[in-house]
């Protein structure tokens, strides 16, 4: 049957979500494609959702369904107020099939896809176009890709499919094959800078988040990452006591600083303050805001690290981390085990460090 779940951002009827100002260029890119009517039958969108890459979607299915035809000259958002905008926003447009997973299940099965295939057969019941929108097309399963591969190729006239994916290499080739790809660019730093401040961020706090958030403005705009801001400050004071204390420190140090966080909270951030000890070990300067405001204790941390050791614990992040998780262990466990085998490599550094101290102690006299 065809899905009518609300779009994100529709409810209350509100208009359909606008793009956002780093994405202008890639909207105007689209109008491009639809004034010369070389807009393809499949079109797979290429984006990050932390960058908006489903805002710019569903923008453009509101476009798509919008019942005012877009004048000449730069495309115009959905005008938001008429029949068919005020259907998309309600979730219930005759001529738009969300494909998504049903709840409770990660993956899209199967059944649905054919739900999607019946749909595009379907007469449109505005008289305009049918689509049908896969928001998270990586989701789709093997039996479900294949399902979709002779629609995709062959659609039925006025019909199209908007897929959007973060990971376009989990998707089946046949499948990317039969679409035409339409990259989102990045977001530049000093427009997400700016997005993040008129939303009511200080300038400080919004530059701080973007960098924990690897450059995403929107996860930078979610609460959580205050939380990543407040995560590293913890890990750099716990790497600090542990390379104090040295083989007799907490085992289980990393497990203490999690506390209720699970390991998907707390490796990227871990990962982050990785990163940053190895530039500032290589000889550069803080390489985040995140870095620069915990300034003083990673300055301690990089006098007791050189560059080959901050390469190895680094490189024993990730590979304790890609075992824990290949295990299939809990989080807890997963962290245990982290803390145990990070608080081994602690002990080694410190002693290679000893020893490189000794040696050129040796050396100069």
């Amino acid at each position: 049957m065809t899905q009518t779940a609300r779009p994100p951002g529709a409810e209350g009827g509100r208009k359909p979500a606008a793009v956002l100002p780093w994405q202008h260029e890639d909207w105007d890119r689209l109008g491009a494609l639809l004034a010369r009517e070389r807009l393809p039958h499949a079109l797979l969108l290429l984006g990050l959702p932390g960058a908006g890459a489903l805002t710019f979607a569903e923008a453009v299915v509101a476009r798509l369904l919008c019942a005012v035809p877009p004048t000449a000259g730069p495309l115009a958002a959905a005008c938001g107020i008429c029949v068919g905008c005020r259907l998309v926003a309600a979730g219930s447009h005759p001529d738009l099939h969300r494909l998504e997973p049903e709840e409770g299940h990660e993956q899209i099965r199967v059944d649905e896809a054919r739900a999607a295939v019946a749909f595009a057969g379907l007469k449109a019941g505005q008289g305009g176009l049918k689509v049908v929108f896969v928001p998270q097309a990586e989701r789709l399963n093997v039996q479900a890709a294949n399902c979709l591969l002779k629609t995709l190729e062959e659609p039925p006239l006025g019909t199209l499919f908007l897929l959007t994916t973060h990971c376009p290499a989990r998707l089946l080739v046949t499948v990317r094959s039969r679409c035409q790809r339409f990259a989102l660019r990045p977001s530049g730093r000093s427009v997400a800078l700016a997005w993040l401040e008129a939303q009511g961020l200080p300038a400080p706090e919004a530059a701080a988040r973007l960098d924990l958030c690897r450059g995403l403005p929107l996860d930078a705009l979610d609460d959580s990452a205050a939380e990543q801001a407040a995560l590293y400050a913890d890990l750099v004071a716990a790497l600090a006591a542990l390379l104090s204390q040295g083989p007799e420190g907490d085992a289980l140090w990393l497990s203490r600083v999690a506390g209720e966080r699970t390991h998907a909270t707390l490796l990227p951030v871990l990962t982050l303050l990785c990163e940053d000890l190895l530039r500032l070990c290589s000889g550069g300067g803080t390489a985040t805001l995140a870095a620069a405001a915990q300034v003083k204790p990673l300055t301690s941390l990089k006098g007791r690290l050189n560059r080959e050791a901050a390469g190895e614990w680094i490189s024993a992040c990730y590979a304790s981390a890609r075992r824990g998780l290949a295990s299939g262990l809990k989080s807890d466990e997963l962290l245990d085990a982290l803390s145990l085998s990070l608080h081994g490599v602690v002990g080694r550094l410190l002693a290679a460090g000893r020893e490189g101290q000794d040696q050129e102690t040796a050396r100069r006299r």
